[in-house]
C-alpha cells in the first residue's frame, strides 16, 4: 500500500470496533483478515464470532479468563498470540486481540504474514518462538512511526503490547493526525 493513513484509518476502525468488543467483555480471539469486511464507504466491521468468549462472566472468572477447556487451543495458527498458540488459556487477555491487530497491520504494511508458514504446527510455533523481520525489511517506505505501532502490538509479552485496542486506535488516530506518537 502506498496510502499510509490509508492503512492507518482501516486499522484504527478495526481497533475501535475490538474495543467497543472488550468493553461489552467479549475477547475476539480469532482475528484475521477474512474476518474483517469493509463496504462500498470503506467502514470496516469485523465478523465471524464463532471463537469468540465472555471473559467476565465465567464461572470463577477473574475478568481476564478465556478458557474454553483446559488445555485447548482454538484459533487459526498464523493469527494467534503467543499465550493463546502455546495454549496458556490463563494467560489469554484483551491484549491477545492487540497481538492479533498486529499481525493484520503488518500484512497490510508488506503484504507478508509475519508468522503463516506452510503446515499449522510451523505457523504456531513461529508465533511462539519467532521474531518477524522488521516491516521496512519488505518496504523500506513503511513510516518509522507506523512501524513502531506495529512491533508493540507484536510483542511476545502482553504487558509489552497496547493495554487497550482503545490505546492501539489512539496512537493510529495520532499517525493520521502527522502528530508524535
Amino acid at each position: 500500500p502506498d496510502n499510509y493513513s490509508e492503512v492507518a484509518s482501516l486499522m484504527q476502525q478495526v481497533a475501535e470496533a475490538v474495543e467497543y468488543l472488550h468493553s461489552k467483555e467479549i475477547i475476539r480471539r480469532d482475528l484475521k483478515p477474512s474476518n474483517i469486511l469493509i463496504d462500498e464507504a470503506g467502514q470496516a466491521y469485523v465478523t465471524d464470532f464463532g471463537l469468540a468468549k465472555l471473559y467476565d462472566g465465567l464461572p470463577g472468572g477473574s475478568g481476564t479468563d478465556a478458557r474454553t477447556q483446559t488445555g485447548m487451543i482454538v484459533g487459526t495458527p498464523g493469527y494467534m498470540s503467543p499465550e493463546q498458540a502455546a495454549g496458556q488459556l490463563d494467560q489469554i487477555s484483551t491484549r491477545s486481540d492487540i497481538f492479533c491487530l498486529g499481525i493484520i497491520l503488518y500484512e497490510l504494511l508488506t503484504g507478508v504474514s509475519p508468522f503463516k508458514h506452510s503446515s499449522p504446527l510451523d505457523s504456531l510455533v513461529a508465533v511462539i518462538e519467532g521474531e518477524p523481520a522488521l516491516p521496512h525489511s519488505h518496504n523500506r517506505n513503511i513510516p518509522r512511526s507506523l512501524e513502531l505501532v506495529c512491533l508493540k502490538c507484536l510483542e511476545k509479552d502482553p504487558a509489552l503490547r497496547y493495554q487497550s485496542a482503545r490505546e492501539l486506535a489512539a496512537d493510529l488516530e495520532r499517525f493520521i493526525a502527522g502528530e508524535p506518537l
